[in-house]
């Protein structure tokens, strides 16, 4: 498995290709970190959803709309695990809100 800085680096590199309008070489990028990334969700599911809007650009529709569920589905374990941390931790108060004693 790629380290995670080349991951990342890999899928910067395929946001400034897209923005240059490039989305053959953006796809293939994508593609290579989504291969790569096979385990690690934290890359997977960003890596799934920028191949997804790929696809969507390049009017690849179906394969566009199964890659962003997958997307989706991945990041849906995360989100969920962030979630139940999250209610756990304390809550913030906004001190505009609160009077003062």
């Amino acid at each position: 498995m790629k380290s995670q800085s080349s991951l990342l680096v890999r899928g910067e590199l395929g946001r400034e290709l897209e923005a240059r309008g490039e989305l053959a070489r953006a796809e293939g990028e994508f593609r290579a970190v989504v291969a790569a990334s096979t385990g690690d969700n934290r890359t997977l599911a960003p890596a799934l959803r920028d191949l997804g809007r790929i696809l969507a650009g390049s009017i690849k529709n179906a394969e566009a709309l199964t890659t962003l569920k997958k997307a989706l589905a991945t990041a849906g374990g995360e989100a969920a695990s962030a979630a139940r941390s999250s209610r756990s931790s304390p809550t913030c108060t906004d001190p505009t809100t609160t009077s003062a004693s």
